[in-house]
């Protein structure tokens, strides 16, 4: 007999005898309607836009974080193919960052993905830079979706992301936004999509769009376009003189944070 299978959860497996007819089946994914038609032995999968997208293993994203006195932008990059189901990071990473991978599976299948059983790899670049902190787990968790066809791979190209993620997939602030926005205007970048507790200082950059987001259903809603988040603009030529010292002193915080940091684990 054949089975019919799927790389994504169904809710029901038919088996049908191969010298049957020609017949068409519908099977209902747990997100989608998906229609197989299966012609005597062979079988000829006719799946949505969402599936081809699927085939897509390879993704990028963009973050950003302190090393020294400057940012530099990373590069996040998802790789999800067959084969053992193992979740291997690399690129110069400290433990913090390793143990992401624990925290990312578990926040997506909590926000309601599936998290296949397939080999996955990331790799945070440039590999020569040590990677430290938690900000991470937002833009590996939107660069695995990607690649699983559940965001829009186009609407990350000008996006940068950057957050921390708890298990149940809330984004929680992270330290140092200001300086990797700055840093993502000096480059071009479009958009920001913080954690909304960092929202108002990711606004202190002129000239930038910030998304503030709580959790990642919101940061995957708000990417395909299915939610509109409210866009913090950036206003330093326009802000008081209260506030433009308010960034003066967050900024030079953070440098002295992450001086202090550097020093400490050299």
């Amino acid at each position: 007999s054949i089975m019919v299978l799927h790389s994504r959860e169904y809710h029901s497996r038919r088996s049908f005898p191969a010298d049957s007819a020609n017949f068409s089946v519908k099977v209902y994914s747990v997100r989608e309607e998906t229609y197989v038609n299966i012609c005597g032995v062979y079988g000829e999968i006719a799946g949505t836009l969402e599936e081809r997208r699927m085939r897509m293993s390879f993704s990028t994203v963009i973050s950003g974080a302190m090393e020294g006195l400057r940012v530099e932008l990373i590069r996040v990059e998802a790789d999800v193919s067959n084969g053992l189901p193992v979740f291997h990071m690399v690129g110069y990473l400290s433990s913090e960052v390793k143990e992401a991978s624990e925290r990312v599976r578990t926040a997506i299948r909590n926000s309601g993905y599936g998290f296949p059983a397939k080999r996955t790899v990331i790799n945070l670049a440039p590999a020569t830079m040590r990677k430290r902190g938690a900000s991470f787990d937002l833009p590996i968790a939107a660069a695995i979706l990607v690649s699983l066809g559940e965001i829009d791979a186009v609407r990350v190209k000008d996006t940068l992301l950057i957050g921390e993620l708890s298990l149940d997939g809330q984004v929680r602030k992270v330290p140092g936004i200001l300086p990797v926005v700055m840093e993502a205007k000096k480059a071009g970048t479009g958009c920001c999509i913080v954690p909304a507790e960092n929202a108002r200082e990711a606004a202190l950059v002129d000239g930038m769009k910030i998304a503030g987001v709580r959790n990642l259903r919101d940061t995957v809603d708000f990417l395909n376009g299915r939610k509109e988040i409210g866009f913090c603009t950036g206003r330093t030529d326009g802000m008081s003189r209260s506030d433009s010292e308010e960034a003066r002193k967050m900024y030079a915080e953070q440098r002295n944070w992450q001086w202090q940091e550097d020093t400490i684990f050299s």
